[in-house]
């Protein structure tokens, strides 16, 4: 009886571990919706693309600049932000987010880095609000 109460034990947490620690599952969020953000002298060029074309609004913010950069959009869209120099700690500081309101998703927010030009692609992040 005790070894079975220690295995389904270790079983609950090994799961548990996995839930934690497995990526969610971001296809639907992936297949709506891109976010890039480009720095080439001193201007990010963010473009965020609604695949649906759905999109009630998106809300774009450039964070980690002297003052925080806010717009809102109908829907797609393609913009310039000045930025000035890099940050000289690394684009880490400085996520590009757009909080969108979609009728079928419900409201998603999307997380990148800006890249300079050539680099590779960052990671999108991706998360009901």
């Amino acid at each position: 009886m005790r070894r079975r109460y220690v295995a389904l034990v270790i079983v609950a947490l090994v799961a548990g571990t996995l839930v934690l620690f497995m990526p969610p599952d971001d296809s639907q969020y992936r297949d709506a919706f891109d976010l890039k953000a480009v720095y080439d002298e001193g201007i990010v060029r963010v473009t965020f693309v609604d695949k649906t074309g759905m999109a009630d609004s998106a809300v774009l913010e450039v964070l980690g600049m002297r003052e925080s950069f806010q717009r809102e959009f109908d829907g797609s869209f393609q913009t310039n932000v000045e930025y000035g120099p890099p940050p000289s700690l690394g684009w880490k500081v400085s996520p590009v987010t757009v909080a969108v309101d979609h009728p079928e998703l419900g409201r998603v927010g999307v997380k990148t880095e800006v890249r300079g030009p050539g680099d590779p692609e960052p990671t999108l992040v991706f998360g009901p609000l």
